[in-house]
């Protein structure tokens, strides 16, 4: 996509930028989890950082031998506040390298603000709270080391090549301001960061690219779009209600997509991709994110990237995270799945399997009075269709499966 003067990259010319002095959030960004440039780059947080060296859009940095400081700093040039964001750097040159988050006030030599860092070299974890604590693997030359961090539930994690090194932080909060990447260079040290341009190496399912695909003129078109549904929803223009899509205004939004029936299985494939947290309903946060990191400026780009999404459904494993998706979707803070609930929710799930089964199953449920679903007994199921897809003739009650298909291979024989 060509960039425009919202849509900008700052070049090698730009390298002597400095971050600027924290300001408050202008009134009409406090709504936005994310605000800056279109496409993130590094950027200095010292104004007497001189030896460091910016290449590839200030995607690259390398600190010089020659280097006075102990560590340098640089910042990614957006800032969040809210969701789930991830990155991912290339260690070039090893060394002593720091990489994590602050808060946008963050200074290392006045001590304002806050930071969170994986140290590689000395396999440590550093903030105010945690001054060193043990953590992680060592950084080599050409590591790929992923940063996310999830504001909401306060914690950042790092994956070095692909494995999971856990959460290293529980206390990540922007206070009354936002937090930027960060990372911190020892001499002689050189990484290169993608803040999700490129495709990752190693994507996190749930965590959104910093890099924006859309302009500012576009994000706040998506907010128009989300704020149509979201005032079907409230039953009209200005009522004082939900912040969301919900009730009518998501059965809108669903038909308008481009699937009418209320009993089409890409409801649910649309809240997987939206990272729905509550049913039949979409956030701003949620609806606006998955405009934004899918590229989908348009109601018919997000019919189109849905016809795609809806191609999952056809592959067993990516079918199979879906369908568990669908119980947690469902239940939210419960254990069980209520099973009015649960009678409809498979009926629409499992339509694309065409298991010859499940209306017997399904009427099985009722007829018995069974009052609620596991999530057990949801996810042996699926184990259950793949060992059954025709017939229970083969079926042993006397084999480890739950109790409740037992039942349901006692039920089907009487039915007979």
């Amino acid at each position: 996509m060509e960039e425009t003067a919202t849509h900008m990259v700052v070049d090698e010319r730009a390298a002597t930028t400095v971050a600027s002095e924290p300001e408050p959030e202008a009134e009409e960004n406090e709504e936005k989890s994310r605000v800056g440039p279109s496409a993130a780059s590094l950027e200095k947080l010292l104004k007497e950082s001189k030896e460091l060296t910016f290449t590839n859009r200030n995607l690259e940095v390398a600190s010089s031998p020659a280097n006075t400081l102990l560590l340098d700093y640089v910042v990614g040039n957006c800032k969040v506040n809210n969701g789930k964001w991830y990155y991912e750097v290339r260690i070039q040159q090893s060394g002593q390298i720091q990489l994590g988050w602050a808060t946008h006030s963050y200074h290392p030599k006045n001590s304002t603000g806050e930071s969170w860092v994986y140290d590689g070299s000395k396999q440590q974890k550093m903030s105010q709270n945690s001054p060193g604590d043990r953590y992680g693997e060592t950084f080599n030359m050409g590591d790929l080391i992923g940063c996310a961090v999830d504001v909401g539930a306060r914690t950042a994690q790092y994956w070095r090549n692909g494995t999971d090194l856990g959460v290293a932080f529980q206390d990540v909060t922007p206070g009354r301001g936002r937090i930027v990447p960060l990372i911190a260079l020892g001499r002689r040290t050189k990484v290169q960061v993608n803040f999700g341009k490129d495709t990752f190496a190693y994507p996190v399912d749930g965590y959104n690219p910093l890099h924006v695909f859309l302009t500012e003129k576009e994000v706040d078109g998506v907010a128009k779009i989300f704020n149509k549904y979201k005032d079907i929803g409230n039953g009209g223009e200005g009522a004082d209600q939900k912040d969301a899509v919900h009730g009518d205004g998501y059965t809108q939004f669903v038909k308008d997509l481009g699937y009418p029936e209320d009993e089409d299985p890409a409801i649910f494939v649309l809240a997987y991709r939206f990272r729905c947290a509550h049913p039949w309903e979409i956030s701003r946060e949620e609806f606006v994110s998955a405009f934004v990191a899918n590229n989908c400026p348009t109601m018919d780009k997000m019919s189109a990237k849905l016809k795609v999404w809806l191609e999952d459904l056809n592959q067993p494993n990516k079918f199979k995270t879906i369908y568990n998706f669908v119980f947690d979707y469902l239940k939210e803070d419960k254990k069980i799945l209520l099973i009015d609930e649960a009678i409809i929710a498979l009926g629409i799930i499992l339509k694309p399997k065409n298991w010859p089964l499940l209306p017997q199953f399904l009427e099985f449920l009722q007829a018995e009075n069974k009052k609620a679903m596991s999530r057990d007994q949801w996810q042996q199921l699926w184990h259950f269709m793949n060992q059954f897809p025709v017939d229970l003739k083969s079926y042993d009650s006397g084999s480890s499966w739950p109790i409740l298909f037992d039942e349901f291979g006692e039920w089907a024989t009487k039915s007979k």
